[in-house]
């Protein structure tokens, strides 16, 4: 029997998901994450995910630790991360909804020849370090993706820049048109080190720039200090939806899809019409068209001349 979840009035409003799910590769600056979630929680309309999910090193998930989940003067002795819930989802809420659950870090790991055990990565660096990222972080968006009451955003801001690539190239692979990849901007100065950490906007809270010479300046973060930038990506399981049910590793499937790429723009791509049920054939797949709305006379006026099919 399918469990059946108590939907939060704090959910997403997303299309009609039931809950979000924040994918974040995550290096050596953990406020990235407290950045993003504020800035989609700020929203309109607000974007509150049920769950975030981590991908790290050994070393990213030790300071995630050491500094979002480790409780701070700043925030009366609350962890950064209990600070941003209440911020963005009331004292009480907090206390009461599942929403804006931080699961602990994932670290990527590798799988050596001569290991009898994977071996979790300090960093990311080699190539061997960047092939294993590539299959960990793939079939994370696997799992995800292969949910359809799931909506995934995944944030490419954190970590090395080979990790932020390899998560939007996973995307591409395997995400849905329903899924979002973002990237967090923050206005200087509050980029830079701070006293206290800058983790998201705090009404009258003040930070201090602390200069070579030991002079510091004071800085007040405002609505408009965080940016999150939206980055377009390419479905390209809609195209080729067959090559996705055995996903395999993320150069294999890179070589499958690379491989089927040039049969279509070759024109391979074979297109028909069936009029009993009402429906477009497209490499032997149906798709049917829906007439409730009126327009399937328009439908297939418009397939017809793509498909040069006369009626």
């Amino acid at each position: 029997m399918k469990k059946v979840t108590r939907a939060s009035p704090l959910r997403s409003p997303m299309d009609a998901a039931p809950r979000t799910v924040l994918l974040a590769v995550l290096g050596e600056s953990p406020a990235i994450l407290t950045e993003t979630a504020w800035a989609l929680a700020k929203e309109k309309p607000s974007v509150v995910p049920n769950r975030v999910r981590v991908l790290t090193t050994t070393q990213g998930a030790s300071r995630l630790n050491r500094e979002l989940l480790s409780p701070a003067p700043q925030f009366a002795g609350l962890t950064p991360w209990q600070a941003l819930r209440e911020e963005v989802l009331g004292t009480e809420a907090a206390q009461s909804e599942s929403a804006l659950v931080l699961e602990p870090p994932l670290a990527i790991y590798s799988c050596e020849p001569g290991r009898s055990t994977a071996r979790e990565l300090d960093d990311v660096r080699t190539r061997a370090e960047n092939e294993a990222a590539a299959d960990f972080i793939l079939e994370e968006v696997r799992r995800l993706a292969a949910h359809p009451d799931t909506r995934l955003v995944a944030s490419i801001a954190g970590g090395r820049k080979t990790m932020g690539a390899l998560l939007y190239g996973a995307m591409t692979l395997l995400g849905r048109e329903i899924d979002r990849v973002t990237h967090v901007l923050v206005e200087p100065p509050f980029d830079q080190h701070l006293e206290p950490t800058f983790f998201f906007p705090r009404a009258r809270e003040k930070h201090r720039l602390i200069q070579r010479d030991g002079h510091f300046s004071e800085h007040s973060a405002t609505a408009k200090t965080i940016t999150l930038a939206d980055l377009p990506f390419v479905p390209l399981r809609n195209a080729f939806a067959d090559l996705g049910q055995e996903v395999g590793d993320f150069a294999d499937l890179v070589g499958r899809y690379s491989k089927a790429l040039p049969q279509c723009a070759a024109g391979s791509l074979r297109g028909s019409l069936t009029e009993s049920p009402p429906g477009v054939v497209i490499n032997g797949r149906v798709y049917p068209l829906d007439s409730a709305d009126g327009k399937l006379g328009a439908q297939l006026a418009i397939l017809r001349t793509l498909f040069a099919v006369q009626p």
